[in-house]
């Protein structure tokens, strides 16, 4: 089961639940130049709002989601939870959003092995410190290189640029397609799709 998320502005709420928590907190950026330190400083006005200390949520994720978080958050972590109590097996699919989810299951006290999916674009990015959180809450990260460098499109120039990054589980959706070696025609569809919207623009639009 893949789990994945996406929200305006939801690696800040990511943050504010990491740091709630007393977690590694770094967080990736759709943007190519990732405005953490903007973050940081929303994360603390939030942290004196909800009259928390960083790590004063830790063992509490519900406390952590509602004073810090998003209803995206406790959703995804709600679905996880429930899925693995089921004996389900469940694989987070996104960037450092879902590190944050992983965080509320580990502090909910969700033992074993943490599954998560992300693209090459989110695990090259020096600021989200993917290693380190993977490493800090026990999580197994399956990284896919989906090869945007060789479509020379519109539809991938952002991502190679260091913009998006991730997108609504695209690195579950990749780490499928790479599990079944059609990488290739993903590419190729994707291009396709992209002509299809920009040719039913109307006149005048991007």
């Amino acid at each position: 089961m893949l789990v994945a998320e996406t929200i305006p502005g939801g690696t800040t709420t990511a943050l504010g639940v990491l740091t709630a928590l007393g977690e590694p907190a770094s967080v990736s950026s759709s943007l190519p130049e990732n405005p953490i330190e903007r973050k940081r400083e929303v994360v603390a006005r939030g942290l004196d709002a909800s009259d928390l200390s960083r790590g004063g949520a830790a063992g509490d994720p519900e406390l952590a989601v509602r004073r810090m978080g998003d209803p995206v958050l406790a959703t995804a972590a709600g679905f996880a939870l429930g899925a693995r109590e089921s004996g389900t097996a469940v694989t987070l699919a996104g960037g450092t959003q879902m590190f944050a989810v992983a965080a509320l299951l580990r502090h909910a006290g969700a033992e074993g092995t943490l599954s998560l999916a992300t693209t090459s674009f989110v695990a090259d990015d020096p600021s989200a410190s993917v290693n380190e959180l993977a490493a800090e809450l026990g999580v197994e990260v399956t990284v896919t290189d989906p090869g945007f460098e060789e479509l020379d499109h519109p539809a991938t120039e952002g991502y190679l640029a260091g913009e998006a990054k991730e997108g609504v589980g695209m690195g579950g959706a990749l780490a499928l397609a790479g599990c079944a070696g059609v990488l290739p025609a993903v590419r190729e569809r994707v291009a396709a799709a992209t002509d299809r919207l920009l040719a039913s623009a109307p006149e005048g639009q991007p």
